[in-house]
C-alpha cells in the first residue's frame, strides 16, 4: 500500500515542535548575527519576508546594542502578529454577537422565573466594550491589511440582526437597544475616518458614514461621550469641511438640540472657526446648558464691563440649579455644595472657576462682602468635605468686617458635613436637625484647645440626656452609633462586642476625608474619655431599638438575631426580657429561633 507523500517540514517547524519556548529563546541569543552581519541578513531577509526584516530591525536597531547588558527592546510586533492578534479578537466579537436571536443565550436576561426575558443591551455593549480595548490600539497597524473600509459597518448590521432574530412576544425591538460604550464607538469610528481619509472630501464621507449608522440601525446607538471629542481631533481642515456641512443643513443635524451630539460637535467647530456664532449661541443656550455661560463671563471681562460680567454669572448660576429655584442665587445666600450634592454632571473643575470670576467681577463693582463671599464659596466647592481647608477659609475672614457675608454659609456648611456624616453611616439625618454633634466638634476646632472641654461638655450634656429619656434615645441613636464608630478608632470594641459593632454601628469608613476629619478632631479634642458614657447608654437604651420579627424580608432573621445578640452582649437581663417578650409573640417563626440559636444565643 503507498502512501501520499506529505510535505517535509521545515527545520523551524521542528524546532518549534521540539523545544520550550525558553530554549528557542536561548538559541536565538546564540546565533543571532550583529553589526555589518546582521544587516546582510536583514538584506536578505527582505527578498523573502519584508514584515519579518521590518520587525527585526526595529527591535535590533531601536531598542539598544546588541552588546549591553541587558537587552532591552521596544515593545515591537510584526505585522502578522498582529494580524493574528486581531483574528483572534474579532473571533471573541463575534462569538457575543452569535449569542443574539437566541431567547435562552447570554443576552435574553429574566429578573423572574414568572417574567418573560428581555433583551440585556447593557450585557452586549459591556462584553463588546472589553474586546474594543484591545481592539483600537491595533487599528492603524491592520487597517490596510484587513483591506475591508465596511468591517464595522458590517458588524453593526450583523448586531442589529441578532436583536431583530428575538422572538417578537420578547419585544427587543421596543427595548433601549444596545448602546456602545467608549472603546467600542471609537473603534467604529476610527475605522470609518480610516475608510474615508483619502476620498477627495474626506468629511463629508465620514459623516455620511455617522449617519448611516444612526438612520438606518434603530437598535444600536454610539456613545456621544466618546463622539464628541473624536470629531474634535481630526485634521483642522476636515473638522472645517463638516463644520460647512452642518451649517448648510442645520435642520437635518438637529443643531437647535443642545443635548444633540451633532449640536455639541458643532458647537466646539464654531469657538474655533466662527467666534461670533459661537457667542449667540452661547446666549442662545444658556438656560439649556449652565457650562456656555463661561465664555459669556470672560468675554465681559475682557473688554472691563464687570456688570455684564455679573449678569451672565446670574444666568449661569440659574440654568446649572434648574428652573425649580424660584429666587435667583448669589454667592452670599445659599451653599452652593448643598444645592449641587445630588448632581453627578457638575465638576469642581468647572464651577470654582466661574466662583473666582463671580469674586473678580464683584470686587470690580464694589462689593467686597460679596467677593470674599464668591471665594469661600470657590474653596468650599472643591474642598468638599475636607474639613481643613474650610477651617483654614472661614479663619481668614474670622474677626474681620467681612465675616458677616461667610457666616451664614458657615453654618449651611456644618449642616452639610452633618448630613453627609450621617448618609454616609447608612443612616439618616432627623430632618429639621441642625445641632448635633458634629457641629459642635467643627465648631471646637475653630476655636482650638479651648473648645476641647466645651465640645466634651455639650457631649455628656447630650449623654445624660440619651440615658434618662428613651424617645430622645429612639429620634437620636444614629447620631450616637456615628460617634461611637468614629471614636472607637483603635476597635476595641469590636474585639469585646462583636455583634453590637456587626449590627448597630455602621460600617467602617476610614478612608473618607470627612470620616478622617471627624476622627482626628475627636483625637484633638481628647473625646475617647466620653467612650464610657457612651457604652453606658447603650447598656440601658439599646432595648428599645430593636426590630420587631413581624418586620422580616422572605424569613430571613440573621438581622433579628445579630441586634439580639449585640443586646446580649451588651445586657443579659435585657435580652432574657426580650426574648421572653419574643416567645410569647412569635414563637412560631422557626426560621426566627433558628437564626438564633445559629448565632450561638442562649434562647
Amino acid at each position: 500500500m503507498q502512501t501520499k507523500d506529505l510535505p517535509m517540514k521545515t527545520i523551524g517547524q521542528i524546532l518549534l515542535e521540539s523545544l520550550t519556548v525558553d530554549q528557542i529563546a536561548e538559541l536565538l541569543d546564540e546565533i543571532f548575527p550583529s553589526g555589518d552581519e546582521l544587516e546582510r541578513h536583514l538584506a536578505m531577509l527582505e527578498k523573502v519576508d519584508a514584515d519579518l526584516a521590518t520587525t527585526l530591525r526595529t527591535i535590533t536597531t531601536g531598542g539598544g546594542e546588541r552588546d549591553e547588558a541587558h537587552f532591552s527592546p521596544l515593545q515591537v510586533t510584526s505585522l502578522q502578529r498582529d494580524l493574528e492578534h486581531w483574528q483572534a479578537l474579532w473571533r471573541a466579537w463575534n462569538a457575543h454577537v452569535i449569542e443574539l436571536g437566541d431567547e435562552e443565550g447570554k443576552y435574553a436576561c429574566q429578573d423572574n422565573h414568572w417574567e418573560p426575558p428581555f433583551f440585556d443591551g447593557y450585557a452586549l455593549a459591556s462584553d463588546l466594550e472589553t474586546v474594543a480595548e484591545k481592539m483600537f490600539p491595533l487599528i492603524d497597524r491592520v487597517f490596510e491589511a484587513i483591506g475591508d473600509p465596511d468591517l464595522f459597518q458590517k458588524a453593526l448590521e450583523d448586531i442589529e440582526a441578532g436583536i431583530a432574530a428575538y422572538p417578537e412576544w420578547m419585544g427587543a425591538e421596543y427595548d433601549d437597544g444596545c448602546c456602545f460604550n467608549c472603546d467600542a464607538t471609537q473603534c467604529i469610528l476610527h475605522w470609518s475616518w480610516l475608510a474615508c481619509r483619502k476620498t477627495a472630501e474626506p468629511g463629508a464621507a465620514f459623516v455620511a458614514k455617522v449617519l448611516a449608522i444612526e438612520d438606518d440601525l434603530d437598535q444600536i446607538c454610539l456613545d456621544h461621550g466618546a463622539m464628541i471629542p473624536f470629531f474634535a481631533q481630526l485634521p483642522a481642515d476636515v473638522c472645517l469641511e463638516i463644520y460647512n456641512i452642518l451649517q448648510s443643513d442645520q435642520t437635518r443635524f438637529d443643531l437647535d438640540r443642545v443635548h444633540s451630539p451633532w449640536h455639541r460637535i458643532n458647537h466646539q467647530y464654531q469657538a474655533r472657526f466662527d467666534k461670533g456664532r459661537h457667542m449667540e449661541a452661547c446666549a442662545a443656550h444658556l438656560t439649556e446648558n449652565w457650562q456656555y455661560g463661561r465664555p459669556l463671563v470672560d468675554a465681559a471681562l475682557e473688554q472691563g464691563d464687570a456688570r455684564t460680567a455679573e449678569s451672565w454669572l446670574e444666568k449661569t448660576f440659574a440654568s446649572l440649579l434648574g428652573p425649580r429655584r424660584k429666587t435667583q442665587w448669589f454667592p452670599e445666600t445659599d451653599l452652593l455644595v448643598a444645592k449641587t450634592a445630588a448632581r453627578i454632571d457638575i465638576q469642581s473643575e468647572q464651577v470654582m472657576p466661574l466662583l473666582q470670576l463671580w469674586a473678580r467681577a464683584a470686587r470690580e463693582l464694589g462689593s467686597e462682602g460679596r467677593a470674599r463671599a464668591a471665594e469661600f464659596q470657590a474653596i468650599v466647592f472643591q474642598a468638599q468635605d475636607n474639613g481643613d481647608a474650610v477651617l483654614a477659609a472661614h479663619g481668614d475672614t474670622a474677626g474681620t468686617r467681612f465675616q458677616s457675608a461667610i457666616e451664614p454659609l458657615w453654618k449651611q456648611w456644618k449642616s452639610e458635613m452633618a448630613i453627609r456624616s450621617i448618609r454616609g453611616s447608612r443612616y439618616y439625618m432627623e430632618p429639621g436637625k441642625s445641632d448635633t454633634w458634629v457641629h459642635w466638634l467643627i465648631d471646637a476646632a475653630v476655636e482650638g484647645k479651648p473648645g476641647a472641654k466645651s465640645f466634651r461638655s455639650h457631649v455628656e450634656t447630650w449623654l445624660t440626656a440619651l440615658a434618662t429619656d428613651g424617645k430622645t434615645f429612639e429620634k437620636q441613636w444614629q447620631w450616637l452609633a456615628l460617634l461611637t464608630e468614629d471614636l472607637d478608632g483603635p476597635r476595641q470594641l469590636e474585639q469585646k462586642y462583636p455583634l453590637f459593632c456587626q449590627a448597630v454601628l455602621p460600617p467602617d469608613n476610614h478612608t473618607g476625608r470627612l470620616a478622617v476629619f471627624r476622627r482626628q478632631t475627636l483625637l484633638k479634642m481628647n473625646a475617647e474619655v466620653c467612650l464610657p458614657g457612651i457604652l453606658t447608654v447603650w447598656k440601658k437604651q439599646l432595648h428599645r431599638i430593636m426590630p420587631d420579627p413581624q418586620t422580616v424580608h422572605k424569613s430571613n432573621y440573621s438581622g433579628h438575631a445579630n441586634w439580639a445578640g449585640a443586646l446580649w452582649e451588651l445586657n443579659p437581663d435585657q435580652f432574657n426580657a426580650l426574648i421572653q417578650r419574643w416567645r410569647t409573640k412569635h414563637n412560631r417563626r422557626r426560621n426566627l429561633w433558628r437564626d438564633l440559636n445559629a448565632q450561638g444565643l442562649p434562647v
